[in-house]
């Protein structure tokens, strides 16, 4: 009888055992697949000449846009914002990892929100369309980085 208890608990803290291991296992996985997954959304992001291009013109504050005399119509800076739009909603799902985003894309973001161009366009098309929440993921992940930021000088202070 002792020792079929004994058994039955060895059993019981192997199973405890195994699922720990397993739960360690998991997690590792799900982080390499985010970071994978990251990887493959920066890869793709930079292998665009238009958004290098973007980037360019937004770090030396120059036109993007063609009705300013730009070389960029909507369309181009919609399908860039719109990436940006995408990292939103993947990171709202934790589909990746804000941290490892800041590091790998977080610069381009904020940049892009803060571009004065960038933001009239945006507030030209929410109310020519009447509708605020075009390009809202974009402004929610870029406002998150910009505050980590200013945390992060305060910090260094």
């Amino acid at each position: 009888m002792c020792f079929s208890k004994i058994i039955e608990i060895m059993g019981s803290f192997a199973s405890v055992g195994l699922f720990v291991v397993a739960w360690v296992q998991l997690t590792a996985l799900n982080k390499q697949k985010k970071a994978e997954f990251l990887y493959q959304f920066k890869k793709d992001f930079f292998e665009s000449d238009r958004n290098q291009k973007i980037i360019k013109l937004t770090e030396e504050q120059k036109f993007i846009l063609e009705t300013n005399g730009g070389e960029f119509d909507e369309y181009d800076i919609d399908e860039y914002l719109d990436t940006f739009d995408v990292a939103s909603n993947f990171w709202k799902k934790d589909l990746i990892d804000l941290n490892l985003f800041d590091e790998v894309m977080g610069n381009y973001v904020t940049m892009a929100w803060k571009n004065s161009e960038i933001r009239n366009y945006i507030e030209k098309l929410r109310k020519d369309k009447k509708d605020a929440s075009y390009y809202k993921p974009f402004q929610e992940i870029a406002e998150e980085l910009i505050l980590r930021e200013q945390c992060q000088q305060r910090l260094f202070r």
